[in-house]
């Protein structure tokens, strides 16, 4: 919850004006990803206030020791964040999935964090949405997602075409299945590698070769090859990069 929205809360409004003040701390200090103390989590989980509560069990930041106090409350409310947070100790989300809750799965699936043992056993319970999470997963291991590449489904392709740490060789065979929306994503992910993008560079889609040019990862030769692909206009395509540019800067400074 934004400390714009409190004031829309029923509980948030019904609370003493030192709790309010300190429960706004707490939103501000998790905003500006500010280091926290133990005694001060304990204030603000005192204070009971649940969104807050499920705040600070999902922050990365919260101490170890927080997290732990916080899973022995045995709550929804906490577990579901707890699950996704990526410093959650790997012994709670061990205990989370013996639990075999779909909700708690999913959140374990997101888990950059999440390690591998962990993520063999939802990979087993062959259910889609899990493999959709883990497919975007950076920590998911590489013998998973070849097998999943190999299910040719759209929906995976994307995520793994998303994912900042998917093998170059199925980004490959991803980029060749040809289909424009996935391979939008891939010419955008910072992560793609030159090799990929030299495909993309010759893509029949303007917007494909757009993002491939203003690349991080794009060499000036490969550049113009984006550029100057069959008869599109270079000079158009360079105005496109560069309105691109401007509206971001300008979201920036607004």
């Amino acid at each position: 919850m934004k400390i714009e929205e409190l004031m829309n809360d029923e509980d948030f409004r019904k609370r003493q004006p030192i709790e309010q003040e300190t429960i706004i701390k707490m939103y501000r200090l998790i905003d500006d990803k500010e280091d926290i103390s133990i005694n001060l989590c304990k204030v603000f989980i005192n204070i009971d206030y649940k969104p807050l509560v499920e705040e600070i069990a999902s922050y990365e930041k919260t101490p170890i020791e927080v997290l732990e106090k916080l899973y022995e409350l045995k709550s929804n409310i906490v577990d579901y964040p707890l699950a996704s947070n990526p410093n959650c100790p790997q012994n709670i989300l061990e205990e989370f999935v013996k639990r075999k809750d779909d909700n708690l799965d999913l959140k374990l699936a997101s888990n950059p964090n999440c390690p591998h043992n962990i993520i063999g056993e939802l990979a087993e319970r062959i259910n889609y949405f899990l493999m959709l999470e883990l497919a975007g997963n950076p920590n998911c291991p590489q013998g998973l997602l070849k097998a999943l590449v190999k299910i040719k489904d759209d929906y995976l392709d994307l995520n793994l075409a998303n994912n900042p740490n998917c093998p170059q060789n199925i980004l490959i065979e991803i980029v060749n299945r040809k289909d424009e929306f996935i391979n939008l994503n891939l010419a955008s992910n910072i992560n793609t590698p030159s090799s990929v993008l030299e495909i993309l560079a010759k893509d029949e889609s303007f917007s494909i070769r757009s993002e491939v040019a203003k690349h991080p990862n794009t060499s000036e030769t490969l550049r113009n090859k984006a550029i100057n692909y069959k008869s599109y206009s270079s000079e158009l395509l360079e105005r496109l990069i560069d309105i691109n540019d401007f509206e971001t800067e300008f979201e920036v400074e607004f």
